[in-house]
């Protein structure tokens, strides 16, 4: 049972063809994933990408060094020819940042991760400036009693009443941002 050679020959291109499209798809994978899997820091924030499709999305991830003083965090971040919006704070972002004394988080956070806020020996003011408070774990800020006595979140003033009295967030989680004992409304025109 011989095949003719033309044949032959057109099944070996065909597969050509197929180990092309898989090697392609395979390549856009691994490009994705590496993507998604990237590290970098712009005027020393760090940032993890979490989101290349449909829009670029990173979060804010801990400083090697410790974050110090203020910390002002943007809106979005130019990085590889890409605009990232910033949209997350990372689990323990701000873990043991003793230095640490004014935080700034733009309206694009819509998620604050476990222990952010965990001890930190200054007095810390968070100045959020999402209308509806972000989502967050139980422990995002878990601080001694000793410690939040002096703590103030400072929120734009017509979300006063969602962050002090709601019992959820927009996305229908336990609002933990109520754990501030000081909260303070500010203009909603403040710059930072």
């Amino acid at each position: 049972c011989a095949l003719p050679i033309c044949m032959v020959c057109k099944c070996i291109n065909n597969m050509k063809q197929y180990i092309h499209i898989f090697l392609l798809v395979v390549f856009l994978f691994l490009c994705s994933f590496a993507a998604q899997s990237q590290s970098f820091s712009v005027n020393n924030i760090y940032y993890k990408v979490i989101s290349t499709s449909p829009t670029y999305k990173v979060k804010v991830t801990r400083n090697p060094s410790h974050y110090t003083g203020v910390v002002s965090i943007p809106e979005s971040v130019i990085h590889g020819g890409h605009t990232y919006a910033v949209t997350s704070i990372g689990d323990s972002a701000f873990y043991m940042d003793t230095l640490l004394t004014r935080v700034f988080l733009p309206t694009t956070i819509d998620t604050v991760g476990n222990r952010v806020f965990y001890v930190n020996h200054n007095s810390l003011n968070v100045y959020c400036f999402a209308l509806t408070p972000p989502i967050t774990s139980q422990t995002f800020y878990d601080r001694p009693s000793s410690q939040t006595d002096r703590d103030t979140l400072h929120i734009q003033c017509s979300s006063y009443n969602v962050y002090r009295n709601s019992d959820t967030t927009s996305g229908g989680s336990t609002n933990y941002w109520k754990r501030f004992r000081n909260i303070l409304g500010i203009g909603d025109t403040v710059e930072y």
